[in-house]
């Protein structure tokens, strides 16, 4: 599952060293302190208490990173916690000497332009017995992709047949379940298009 999904990242550079990294003189507790040449070992060796241990630990710190930033609500309104961990793991591949806590900086400033600023209405979408909730503007942004790239007419009022038919098709292409939703790998294909 974890390759599955790192095989459909393209963030390449945008997650470089460029961003501002956390001052070293600040304490790193936990799995944090972790080199990425750990967490990678973790993952390929399927060391699960090991690699759990450092998600959690990023989990954490992307919630915590979101609850004291004034200008943020949510940093990943549309990022799964596979989706999260493969693109850490992503940037620890090719940076083994950095600190997970260094990956996890980085990605935080990755994620800043994307991110929500103030509280959203989650809406519930549904396609036969599969439902998916996600933010309001989550779903608005993929139907202006899907518009940009032909698969849409036009951003219709909510989520409609005609949206689920062109996320089914795209997910057909991708070879992705055919869900007619927009989970966080769908929405990471259709990103990086």
């Amino acid at each position: 599952m974890i390759r599955n999904i790192a095989s459909l990242l393209l963030i390449g550079g945008a997650m470089s060293l460029s961003a501002p990294a956390m001052a070293q003189t600040a304490a790193v507790e936990g799995a944090g302190a972790m080199m990425c040449a750990d967490l990678i070992k973790a993952r390929d060796t399927q060391d699960q208490d090991r690699y759990s241990a450092a998600a959690h630990w990023v989990l954490g710190y992307l919630t915590a990173a979101s609850g004291y930033s004034e200008d943020t609500f949510d940093l990943t309104p549309w990022q799964t916690p596979d989706i999260i961990m493969a693109q850490i793991s992503q940037f620890c591949g090719q940076n083994p000497d950095k600190p997970l806590v260094q990956a996890t900086v980085t990605y935080v400033n990755y994620l800043k332009p994307q991110r929500l600023t103030e509280p959203e209405q989650l809406v519930e979408l549904r396609q036969g017995t599969a439902a998916l909730t996600v933010y309001a503007s989550v779903l608005t942004q993929v139907q202006e992709k899907l518009v940009a790239l032909g698969r849409l007419e036009a951003v219709p009022e909510g989520f409609d047949q005609p949206t689920a038919e062109a996320i089914r098709t795209l997910q057909g292409e991708a070879k992705l379940p055919e869900t007619g939703l927009p989970d966080g790998r769908t929405i990471l294909h259709l990103f990086n298009m």
